[in-house]
């Protein structure tokens, strides 16, 4: 018998419910990844959240918007794993990602949203009785994170300090 992994990219605002022998990887900067995992059943959620929460006035309906933002993607996550059998009172919690790396043009000054999105994950994470077992966040450096749903093993990698700005400019 072999191993044959499903290789799952997770692009920014996308959440994908997952079982073993799968890998996700992601690309963060100021993004959050969350993990959630059935320490019993080896199934795992992750998102790669772009913003703490909506703007004022706007209300994201489909599933695909609301996994767009910290503060509505959380209890998503909980609610899938919950459809796909897992036991969400035994959930491995892990957070990465945050870094402050984006400025407004022509500014020094950081808009935050690393921070931001930290800050509204452990407060909506607490709030549903969830203690994050690692919280991999903030800098100014974006991150790659391969994540396997079966261990629940992550695996990160600092991008160079520029890879940011370099890709900024390029956009």
């Amino acid at each position: 018998m072999t191993w044959d992994p499903q290789l799952i990219y997770l692009q920014p605002g996308q959440m994908v419910v997952a079982r073993a022998p799968a890998y996700i990887k992601t690309v963060l900067g100021s993004c959050l990844a969350i993990t959630m995992r059935s320490a019993t059943g080896a199934i795992a959620a992750v998102s790669h959240c772009i913003l703490p929460e909506p703007s004022p006035g706007e209300l994201p309906t489909s599933a695909a918007e609301r996994a767009k933002y910290v503060d509505m993607c959380i209890p998503l996550m909980l609610q899938r794993l919950r459809e796909a059998g897992a036991d969400c009172t035994a959930l491995e919690v892990k957070v990465f990602g945050g870094a402050d790396n984006l400025r407004a043009r022509g500014s020094e000054l950081p808009y935050h949203v690393g921070q931001r999105n930290l800050e509204t994950a452990l407060k909506i994470l607490h709030a549903s009785g969830l203690d994050p077992l690692v919280v991999e966040a903030g800098g100014s450096q974006g991150r790659v994170l391969v994540f396997y749903p079966g261990s629940g093993d992550a695996y990160l990698k600092q991008l160079p300090e520029n890879a940011d700005r370099q890709l900024t400019e390029f956009l």
